[in-house]
């Protein structure tokens, strides 16, 4: 199984999409922030030229059917305000693992959660997913209360699990068990 027909996803505010190079700019608004990033693996865009860079490699990923991400996009304004998707996909184990990113001027709309479920729902009935995951980096509140308001339930914590920018990172594990 894999994304090669990966299709579009609505909720009552957001379409879930690919990403499109035209895309370009709205990414680069929040991934350049070094904020926005703090909790996540990757680091701030240096340049505009990096985001195009990596929305290309995306592009590549999408049409081998191995990139698993939505580009979230306001209905009310067409605008580009983040991605939503699976970090992991494993349909052998029927699992996937949830990621996602927002720019901060729509943090705290109820948008993060809206994708979330969007992809929570499209895991369990259109893939028919078992389980799916969520990992947090330590001091990501925000994040959590997410998770918690679409269902996944803490499972543990691993101190210091992962080696990110240099430094070790303890990881808050959720689930969902459909």
């Amino acid at each position: 199984m894999n994304f090669l027909d990966m299709r579009s996803l609505e909720t009552d505010r957001l379409i879930l999409r690919r990403i499109k190079k035209q895309d370009a700019e709205g990414m680069y608004a929040y991934a350049k922030n070094p904020e926005v990033s703090k909790y996540l693996t990757w680091s701030a865009h240096d340049s505009i030229a990096y985001t195009r860079g990596y929305i290309r490699f995306l592009q590549r990923k999408y049409r081998s059917g191995e990139f698993f991400d939505w580009g979230l996009e306001e209905k009310a304004t067409g605008k580009f305000i983040g991605t939503c998707g699976y970090s992991v996909f494993d349909p052998e184990n029927k699992k996937v693992e949830i990621g996602y990113v927002l720019n901060p001027e729509h943090q705290g709309k109820g948008y993060a959660t809206e994708a979330v479920k969007e992809i929570i729902r499209y895991a369990t009935h259109d893939l028919e997913m078992h389980r799916v995951e969520a990992r947090v980096i330590d001091g990501n509140t925000a994040s959590e209360k997410v998770i918690k308001k679409c269902g996944l339930s803490f499972e543990g914590t691993g101190i210091d699990e992962m080696l990110i920018k240099g430094e070790y990172k303890t990881i808050h594990h959720y689930a969902l068990i459909v």
